[in-house]
């Protein structure tokens, strides 16, 4: 899962949890560049990765698991891939607090929301919460005003 703020540059990853014991290796691709890891000790399934930049390059992150009982690296995970979108000049520089969306509609498989519009915003990023954990980043967004 990967949820992202595009105002502080920073990608929130999470990955599903390995055997108990287990340490991850984090590795990033920045475009078409190398591979880099940027740790190899995490403990935790979850990382906040800073210094994101939001000019549209496109991000890759991947992991693998380290058993405390192996003396061997698995292999990586398939990678998880977004491109940060790019921020205008001249774009706040800080997150507009806008009222919470009214739920019109709950179907198994979507739900149809309503807000009131932000004046001179041009797009809006939606994030699915449920008693404040993030599920998922919203993709498939039909706007409708």
């Amino acid at each position: 899962m990967v949820d992202y703020n595009i105002l502080d540059e920073v990608v929130i990853l999470q990955w599903p949890k390995g055997p108990s014991g287990s340490k991850y290796e984090l590795q990033m691709q920045s475009g078409e560049g190398d591979w880099m890891s940027l740790s190899k000790a995490l403990t935790l399934n979850e990382v906040k990765k800073k210094n994101i930049k939001a000019d549209g390059t496109e991000y890759s992150f991947r992991t693998r698991s380290l058993l405390s009982s192996l003396p061997e690296w698995g292999t990586f995970t398939a990678p998880t891939s977004f491109t940060m979108p790019t921020v205008a000049p001249g774009a706040a520089t800080a997150p507009i607090q806008m009222a919470a969306p009214t739920l019109l509609k709950a179907e198994p498989d979507a739900l149809s929301v309503r807000w009131p519009e932000v004046a001179g915003a041009n797009g809006y990023f939606l994030t699915l919460f449920v008693t404040g954990v993030i599920i998922y980043p919203v993709t498939d967004v039909i706007v409708v005003m």
